[in-house]
């Protein structure tokens, strides 16, 4: 994903650490809560790790790490419906994750990225969600809708047919359409880009990779953590497909 302009690189760099770190223990989470499932035992570390999710989605200086790091991706795994019974994930989970979600600011390409439009939607779809957990899936879809809608009437001499204009602009296409339509609307503009106002988004030069020594040594460090938590997955993945292939021979 593309790099946003921050402040104080020694600040950004530590919550850039803690964002990735709490991401590998997200998927890890997931992995897990879907294996014991599998075993018919409580699923119960993504419950346990939910506090130290919500500390850092709260957190208004670490908005920028999130975006860039990819923790959505995480969040929308954990509001997936679980993939070993397609159960919903725990009340609380919901209930935290879409109290913080409508005070983030999230660019509609990050959206796209991670798939979260989607789960979101299906939350105003789904006759399983709770009528609290459905009108806040509602009012999330409508929020951000809106600026995808403004920003598409900008240019009025693309050709995207005016039917679908109308029709986003009444409400009646979904969020997954009014997406696609954003993400075309793109694509034809890559060569003539007209600037928005307090989008704070910018494209800057790449971070140098030439580093102190003591900076070097903890991303090292910070690499072979990542290492160990991937391969960990890695293991994770492969003993739950092997175990739903002995499950659909039985």
């Amino acid at each position: 994903m593309r790099r946003r302009r921050r402040k104080q690189d020694g600040d950004d760099t530590f919550a850039d650490d803690e964002v990735v770190k709490l991401k590998e223990q997200m998927i890890t989470a997931a992995l897990e809560d879907e294996e014991s499932i599998m075993e018919h035992r409580p699923a119960l570390q993504k419950l346990k790790l939910l506090p130290g999710v919500m500390d850092i989605l709260q957190r208004q200086s670490y908005q920028s790490a999130i975006l860039e790091n990819g923790l959505l991706e995480a969040v929308t795994r954990w509001l997936e419906p679980i993939k070993v019974d397609k159960s919903l994930p725990a009340l609380n989970i919901q209930n935290a994750l879409f109290s913080v979600l409508p005070k983030m600011y999230i660019p509609t390409d990050d959206l796209r990225h991670c798939d979260l439009g989607k789960v979101v939607l299906f939350y105003t779809k789904s006759p399983r969600v709770q009528e609290h957990i459905k009108r806040a899936a509602d009012q999330l879809v409508d929020a951000w809708s809106r600026p995808i809608i403004r920003r598409s009437a900008n240019y009025r001499d693309l050709n995207i047919p005016l039917a679908a204009s109308e029709a986003a602009r009444s409400g009646q296409l979904s969020l997954a359409k009014i997406l696609a339509e954003g993400k075309q609307v793109d694509k034809q503009s890559r060569r003539i880009r007209i600037p928005e106002r307090n989008m704070g988004v910018y494209t800057v030069a790449p971070r140098p990779q030439l580093l102190p020594e003591n900076r070097a040594g903890e991303a090292e460090e910070a690499r072979e953590r990542r290492r160990r938590e991937q391969e960990r997955l890695r293991r994770l993945q492969n003993k739950l497909k092997m175990a739903k292939q002995a499950n659909a021979r039985v």
